[in-house]
């Protein structure tokens, strides 16, 4: 590493901490890495590279060493070297390698690693990179807010509203979220009864990674990742004692807040957070079309109230074993914006949630086997609430229509999951896993009888990370998933009955190759057959007198074919490329049996095909810039005329930040085209593409206090992700920090 590396991985430690103190451990390890491949290819004569090598060596050592003088809680030393022989320079630069994973393990300024699904036991067998990673410095940065604006910076990840439910949704090359499961710490926190996820509710202030695998995924992230998986990740302490609060001000009379401790001792750390956002409304674009419906740019009944708390407490009694116990808690209450399009057809919703809850108790324990393997056990319980209310007009007032009701849900999910993997084989890793998760979905509208659901999920996970040389790796894996339907309750004719019952099986068979063509360039190839288990909604709901309920539903199956490569130009630049193909077989698929009337079958084959490009680079400092393109194409093979909707079919994003006179500057724009919708009057229509630029700066006040101001969709496009739900205008926004 010459210096222009180690100055590099200072400013990009000097930028992400204008929001955290964060080390860049992503780049030791790259580093480290191929430090190890270049030790076996430089022989004992070749003076000038043995030179190069040592003082690349000594370059991240200095590194790491100056990073543990600022942090000395972490309680580790950098490691003596010697580089006289070809066995001390292979034994000092593994001991760097067990130093830097010991440093992710313990990281006291990053991620909850406890929380992520993904472990390396040993660098000697590196896993299939299938998770892209978006830190918490980069979400505040970019002045994200809710985990739906934070995933949008993934490649291959559109964001989209349902805009009668008024939810913040992600489509994951295609594959939705009930396809696509969120976990928050490991553990499953979608709802249980349908299967989606509502992101506008998760604040992201406390988050400090989001995980996005896309296609191949490990069998260790359990059950239905038809499509992939979203963990996030969140926060450990950040030193001995440290605190954090904050307010703010948005457009549309908004109010925001923020406060956390944590604090690390020897054998102990807890961590505590909480954030809250209060809007009365969000203003539209100055060109959006009044309409009755819609007539000034306030958004009609677009008022929404969050707030989060997060508790950690956690022990490490030894090294490698660690036991958490956390705690969240989120509840919230919203207004559905009505349709405001000019379709006259459509019957609009004059809905309201006043109450969205949602608590989440959990345990991780993990407990080292020696230096060569881990167990680890996961236990939650989940519960959900909620109350929609349905009124007769604008007023929200009065119910007194046949369409109007009020619909209470009462959900709860336990379960857990236990994982164990070890290096003890030579030249291998291997894991597994048993999954547990036991759903209950009751619901009523007032003055019904309350009609209860539950479903029970196991699956067991086996995979294998083989070196089959000094250049290729394979990880083949498998799992096995069963569901059972232990109750599913009937309403008709104020009669309560008893639907038919019963489980079925589904298995994911899959395999990867990594392939090293030099040091600086990555091949992989991946196979993976993926499924989703019915949700009990998919069997089993009426959908408000539009659908017949289908007990028989079966597995939903993604045959995944994927080639990628990547490439360093030195430690400053990344690219990234990947071709993909996805075979979706058996999928649920509206099927009429009468006008207005359908019913869900596995009628559908569809398929996802597209491509991704990705880059990374800190060559123009002091600015660091990423952007990325995906070309999507989903193909409706079993019914060819009716188009795939929510997911745009060209996807362009690019960022860049920098830090000018101590002033963080961050800018970003998105831009899409060939997006299809189903409108609420029932009509395919392609939406019109547009561009959104968002722009803030973080101003350091003092040395603990910081001021961030922006503005979102700063060209105030009007546009739209639902047929008659517009999206938010031109907006601004002013944080205030004050950390200690």
């Amino acid at each position: 590493m010459k210096t222009g590396r180690l100055a590099l991985i200072v400013l990009a430690a000097a930028l992400c901490g204008a929001q955290e103190s964060a080390a860049p451990f992503v780049e030791w390890m790259t580093e480290a890495q191929r430090l190890a491949a270049q030790v076996k290819t430089v022989g004992d004569a070749d003076a000038t590279a043995l030179a190069r090598l040592r003082e690349d060596a000594e370059a991240l050592r200095n590194a790491i060493s100056q990073w543990l003088l600022k942090n000395p809680q972490t309680r580790v030393v950098a490691p003596t070297a010697d580089y006289v022989s070809r066995a001390s320079r292979a034994a000092s630069v593994d001991d760097l390698r067990a130093l830097i994973q010991e440093l992710i393990r313990l990281n006291p300024a990053g991620p909850f690693f406890l929380g992520r699904i993904e472990v390396q036991v040993t660098a000697e067998v590196p896993q299939v990179p299938s998770a892209y990673v978006i830190g918490g410095a980069e979400i505040a940065a970019y002045g994200h807010a809710t985990v739906t604006g934070a995933v949008s910076m993934a490649p291959g990840v559109a964001i989209s509203r349902v805009g009668a439910r008024n939810e913040g949704v992600a489509y994951v090359r295609g594959f939705d979220m009930r396809q696509t499961p969120v976990f928050l710490d490991g553990m499953p926190v979608s709802v249980p009864y349908d299967g989606y996820l509502d992101l506008d509710r998760f604040l992201a202030q406390d988050i400090a990674e989001i995980h996005v695998v896309k296609g191949y995924s490990s069998p260790m992230w359990g059950p239905n990742a038809l499509g992939g998986a979203i963990n996030l990740v969140s926060r450990k302490p950040l030193e001995r004692f440290h605190g954090e609060v904050g307010a703010g001000y948005e457009s549309g009379r908004a109010f925001t807040g923020t406060a956390g401790a944590g604090a690390r001792m020897r054998k102990l750390y807890w961590q505590a957070s909480g954030a809250w956002l209060a809007r009365d409304f969000f203003p539209l674009s100055g060109s959006f079309p009044a309409s009755p419906l819609q007539p000034a740019h306030r958004r009609e009944n677009s008022d929404r109230r969050d707030a989060r708390g997060h508790f950690k407490l956690g022990l490490t009694p030894g090294a490698g074993d660690e036991y958490a116990l956390g705690y969240v808690r989120q509840s919230a209450r919203k207004g559905q914006p009505p349709y405001a399009g000019s379709d006259p057809s459509v019957k609009v919703r004059y809905w309201r949630w006043p109450e969205w809850g949602k608590d989440s108790l959990y345990h991780i324990a993990n407990k080292s086997l020696g230096r060569s393997g881990y167990l680890r056990l996961r236990a939650y319980y989940d519960t959900f609430h909620n109350r929609l209310y349905s009124f007769d007009d604008a007023t929200y007032s009065t119910q007194n229509r046949s369409g109007s009701f009020v619909s209470r849900y009462d959900d709860h999910s336990y379960g857990g999951k236990l994982e164990a993997g070890t290096s003890s084989l030579a030249r291998q890793v291997v894991k597994t896993s048993l999954f547990l998760k036991d759903d209950t979905h009751k619901e009523h509208n007032l003055g019904e009888p309350q009609r209860s659901f539950r479903s029970r999920t196991l699956s067991a996970g086996l995979e294998d990370a083989l070196r089959l040389s000094n250049a290729t790796q394979a990880v083949v894996g498998f799992s096995a998933d069963r569901l059972d339907v232990l109750q599913a309750q009937d309403f008709q004719k104020a009669v309560v009955s008893a639907f038919p019952i019963g489980g079925l099986w589904a298995f994911s068979p899959q395999v990867a190759v990594l392939h090293a063509l030099s040091e600086v360039d990555r091949l992989r190839f991946t196979f993976a057959r993926k499924t989703r288990l019915p949700t009990l909604k998919d069997r089993y709901s009426y959908r408000i007198g539009r659908s017949l309920p289908n007990p028989d539903l079966k597995e939903e199956r993604a045959d995944h074919l994927e080639a990628g490569y990547s490439r360093s130009f030195g430690a400053a630049t990344l690219v990234e490329a990947a071709v993909f193909h996805a075979a979706i077989s058996n999928l649920m698929q509206e099927f009429y049996v009468a006008p207005q009337l359908f019913q869900f079958r596995n009628v559908g084959r569809v398929e996802h095909s597209g491509f991704e490009f990705s880059a990374r680079t800190d060559r123009l400092r002091p600015a660091t810039i990423h952007a990325h393109y995906t070309f999507l194409n989903r193909t409706n093979v079993s019914l060819p005329g009716v188009p795939l909707i929510q997911t745009p079919r060209h996807q362009v994003f690019a960022a860049a930040s920098g830090a000018l006179r101590g002033v963080l500057l961050t800018g970003s724009a998105r831009f899409e085209t060939g997006r299809w919708d189903l409108s609420e009057g029932g009509r395919y229509l392609r939406l019109a593409g547009f561009a959104v630029v968002d722009g803030n700066a973080t101003i350091p006040l003092g040395r603990h206090v910081e001021l961030q101001a922006g503005a979102r969709n700063l060209t105030d496009r009007n546009y739209l992700l639902d047929e008659g739900f517009p999206e938010e205008g031109r907006s601004f926004f002013l944080h205030l920090r004050y950390r200690f």
